[in-house]
């Protein structure tokens, strides 16, 4: 099962990744394609765009879980026994800096991850930028990987809403690559 594992999040950086140039090019936003690492959601591949945004974040940089998008994806859509450790380490910190985390909070964010199968924050984890992630789902329904644009909150009017319908496609089209269905009601 963990080779299958590892073999199923290798497919996803494949897939996703020949998808990434496409996204950045149509979104004129910077792509990011994430998998789930030891410490977290680590950046595999990145692709700048027209509208290059200046970060520190870089290839093998570790996303938080609790303010990214793409933090948000995997908590949303990994098993808990994965990010357990992860989401009380980033409560602890919070906690002991003022900011409290309620449980309750996280299985909220959660559940509205899920329902959209899309994340989104603005100024979370770098002031002025704004993040759109989406999970590329296995034929188990678990996060193999994370496609996620960034850009400045400064966008173009109705902007937003074509980033968040072409991020959602790329991952959709990458999760039926990788052999997920939506199970039918």
């Amino acid at each position: 099962r963990l080779g299958l594992a590892a073999l199923g999040r290798l497919d996803a950086v494949q897939v996703a990744g020949e998808a990434l140039v496409d996204l950045a090019e149509k979104t004129e936003r910077t792509a990011l394609l994430t998998v789930w690492g030891e410490r977290g959601p680590t950046i595999v591949r990145w692709q700048r765009s027209s509208r290059s945004v200046v970060t520190s974040l870089a290839l093998g940089s570790v996303l938080p879980v609790l303010n990214s998008a793409t933090g948000h994806v995997f908590i949303a859509f990994l098993p808990r026994l994965l990010t357990r450790a992860r989401i009380e380490e980033e409560r602890a910190r919070a906690a002991e800096e003022g900011r409290p985390v309620p449980m309750e909070e996280i299985e909220a964010l959660i559940r509205e991850v899920r329902r959209r199968r899309l994340a989104r924050v603005e100024g979370n984890l770098i002031p002025g930028l704004r993040a759109v992630s989406a999970p590329i789902l296995d034929h188990q329904g678990e996060a193999a990987a994370a496609v996620t644009v960034i850009g400045s909150q400064n966008g173009r009017p109705g902007e937003e809403e074509t980033v968040v319908a072409q991020t959602a496609g790329i991952a959709a089209a990458a999760s039926a690559r990788l052999g997920f269905r939506e199970k039918q009601a």
